[in-house]
């Protein structure tokens, strides 16, 4: 108790005049701070507004600032500043993931640029990047696409490459997992021919025609007949009466040896055949009335036998005895041997 009232006797002495005073100097300083301080608001909220507005003239540069960033692009070369580019009008940053691809395709490390943007690379399934290392580590670029190949990929898995074979034919092989061509299949869809050979066959008269083999390996119709002879093989033409000339094998027309025409059976004797033929059989038959049937043949051929005398245009080279004439053979034959002369 005797400590506390001293302390507080010292106190008194340290403030002469007593509480008043002390009171009115609390006073004063309070209304000067208060003076103070409100003028410093003040002051405080005009520079933040002269700061706003340098910033504005920062950013802006006024109504005809261009070429910064997120400003409206330049009319004149360059139309950015630095490494920024003018996409829709506004110079944008560039290079970085999502963003515009820089001047001449550029992109970050790990990008490449896609469609006018700046797009992840490099991995498996994805876009090749530019430069040596295309694709990371086991990764094979293969028609801009990184592929889990290892090294040396040549095509994509699973698709299909197509080759023509044999007759227009088409065989096909598969791209592997390994990025490499597997072996090929079979040919298959083959033509009949291979296009620009030819084959020929027979035609009238000995002649040939042809047909090629076009460029689809089907063969294309016959052309015309050509390279044909006088007459068609085994076919007859007239020379005079009977005779006739046959046509040979290799379609050419030989002499006057053949018959156009065939004997024939009548009744009668020895001169009942008429012109042109000679008889060369008599047979004794009933339904003659008791004449002689007589077999007619036509005079023509090289050789013939006659019951009668050779006809003109033929020498007897020869008599023999025959059952088919009825002449007797005491002067050595009843039948002569006719050739043409």
């Amino acid at each position: 108790m005797r400590w506390l009232t001293l302390v507080f006797l010292v106190g008194c002495a340290n403030n002469p005049g007593g509480t008043g005073r002390t009171d009115a100097s609390r006073d004063a300083s309070r209304s000067e701070v208060g003076r103070d301080t409100s003028a410093d608001v003040e002051r405080v909220d005009a520079e933040d507004i002269d700061a706003e507005r340098i910033d504005a003239e920062r950013v802006d540069g006024g109504p005809d600032a261009c070429g910064a960033a997120d400003l409206r692009c330049c009319a004149a070369a360059p139309t950015c500043e630095g490494s920024l580019v003018c996409r829709e009008g506004v110079c944008r940053t560039c290079g970085r993931s999502s963003e515009p691809c820089c001047a001449s395709g550029g992109c970050n490390s790990g990008l490449t640029c896609s469609a006018g943007v700046c797009t992840g690379c490099g991995e498996t399934g994805g876009t090749c990047c530019p430069g040596a290392t295309p694709c990371a580590a086991g990764g094979t670029c293969v028609d801009g696409t990184c592929r889990a190949c290892g090294t040396g990929g040549t095509c994509v898995p699973g698709t299909m490459e197509t080759d023509a074979c044999g007759n227009c034919g088409v065989r096909s092989r598969v791209c592997t997992s390994a990025c490499a061509w597997g072996t090929y299949g079979a040919c298959g869809s083959e033509g009949v021919c291979t296009p620009g050979m030819t084959q020929s066959r027979d035609c009238a008269r000995c002649g040939t025609e042809r047909q090629t083999c076009d460029a689809s390996c089907r063969w294309g119709p016959f052309g015309a007949c050509t390279g044909g002879g006088m007459c068609d093989p085994g076919t007859l033409t007239p020379c005079t009466g009977c005779a006739a000339r046959s046509c040979s094998s290799s379609c050419t027309l030989g002499e006057c040896t053949a018959c156009a025409c065939d004997e024939f059976l009548t009744c009668g004797g020895f001169t009942s055949c008429g012109a042109g033929y000679h008889p060369r059989r008599y047979q004794v038959d009933s339904t003659c009335g008791g004449l002689y049937r007589v077999t007619c043949q036509p005079d023509c051929g090289a050789t013939f036998n006659s019951c009668v005398a050779c006809p003109s245009g033929y020498a007897m080279t020869g008599i023999i005895c025959t059952a088919d004439c009825v002449n007797d053979c005491t002067s050595g034959g009843n039948t002569a041997q006719c050739t043409r002369f």
